[in-house]
């Protein structure tokens, strides 16, 4: 069989075939007159064991040692180190994917929070005829009745935090 029919047969490219070659990992067993690559029944089984083994990620370093190993305990190894890296991965991932849950759960509450923003609500109160003084006024009314409250609602219009004490802090003159 050749490099092309080969590569066909197991849906990898020839770069790959001749990377393979390259490294040592698998050598054809014999050349053309021409010097074309040749493989045998034994080639396509040796390469069937190592897209078996890279579909488990191991590493082509890894999966020399498993087929050049002579004793088990160096397959055994190999595939054990790669199941520890696994469970690594996967606690890295969770880990991940709850920072993730939170970020979008504070995204969405914020989103949530943001019915109106800062302009949209001045320019309502300014639909509805108040003034600036008016304005003033209310603030102060609410911060009064509820500093807390006022401050909630300043931050749910996407107020900033810096402007948002400026405002209490005035409101509460």
């Amino acid at each position: 069989m050749t490099i092309g029919q080969l590569a066909r047969m197991f849906g990898m490219s020839r770069g790959t075939l001749l990377h393979y070659d390259a490294i040592g990992l698998l050598k054809p067993s014999q050349r053309s007159d021409t010097q074309y690559r040749i493989y045998t029944d034994k080639d396509v089984a040796r390469l069937r064991q190592i897209t078996v083994y890279r579909s488990a990620g191991i590493s082509l370093a890894g999966i020399r040692q498993m087929l050049e190993s002579a004793e088990p305990e160096g397959y055994t190894r190999v595939l054990r180190l790669r199941l520890v890296q696994l469970t690594e991965d996967i606690g890295s991932l969770k880990r991940q994917q709850q920072v993730l849950v939170r970020l979008l759960a504070q995204h969405d509450a914020k989103e949530e929070n943001e019915m109106l923003n800062k302009d949209q609500w001045v320019a309502l109160m300014r639909a509805t005829g108040l003034t600036d003084d008016d304005m003033r006024r209310w603030h102060k009314e609410f911060e009064k009745m509820s500093g807390a409250s006022h401050e909630e609602f300043l931050v749910s219009l996407g107020i900033e935090p810096k402007e948002v004490a400026e405002i209490r802090a005035w409101s509460r003159k």
